[in-house]
């Protein structure tokens, strides 16, 4: 993994879109796809619930800021960056790779969660001025 500064992201490095990504609502996440250059003239990203084009190239045809794609010059890596995610970003995204004799897709299935947090033990809790108290807190999805 590594990490973008800009916006605390993981990158997960692979060959082809991860099938399915679980990430946390609000956080800075990437979905990524490696492809040979040479190979394909294209790359564009797609959110299927809406066929939104979000991406093609390097351009942004989207008015949410939360989207871009991250190609770094001479790279073979596109990766779709959605920041603050939301449960609205929930669903399905295509990344389509064009070339000079037609288009191959890549599909990823977001899926955004929104975890619950329980203090354990009673809902009311009296203490003294100075006294020490210990809360446990579980984290569920």
């Amino acid at each position: 993994l590594e990490h973008d500064r800009s916006c605390n992201c993981k990158k997960i490095k692979g060959i082809v879109c991860a099938r399915i990504l679980l990430i946390i609502v609000g956080t800075c996440d990437v979905i990524p796809v490696f492809v040979l250059r040479k190979k394909y003239l294209q790359v564009s990203w797609f959110r299927r619930r809406d066929w939104h084009i979000l991406t093609t190239g390097v351009y942004t045809y989207t008015t949410d800021e939360r989207f871009t794609v991250l190609h770094p010059e001479e790279s073979d890596d596109w990766t779709l960056q959605i920041k603050y995610t939301t449960s609205r970003d929930n669903g399905t995204y295509e990344c389509q790779l064009s070339t000079g004799t037609g288009v191959i897709s890549q599909f990823v299935n977001l899926d955004v969660v929104v975890p619950k947090a329980v203090i354990l033990g009673s809902k009311d809790y009296h203490v003294q001025l100075g006294s020490t108290i210990r809360l446990v807190c579980v984290i569920e999805d």
